[in-house]
Parts: C-alpha cells; sequence; structure tokens
C-alpha cells in the first residue's frame, strides 16, 4: 500500500513537471 501511494505521488508530480515544460515550451 506504501508503494502504490509513493508510485501515485511520483506519477503526479512528473505529470505536473511534463505539463509545465509543455506550456512553457
Amino acid at each position: 500500500m506504501s508503494k502504490q501511494r509513493t508510485n501515485g505521488h511520483t506519477v503526479s508530480r512528473l505529470t505536473v513537471h511534463i505539463v509545465w515544460s509543455t506550456k512553457y515550451r
């Protein structure tokens, strides 16, 4: 359960980073 929670958080952070990179390209 702990691993899944961390994975979800990492994915969310990665998505935000990608969106930011694409928005400010």
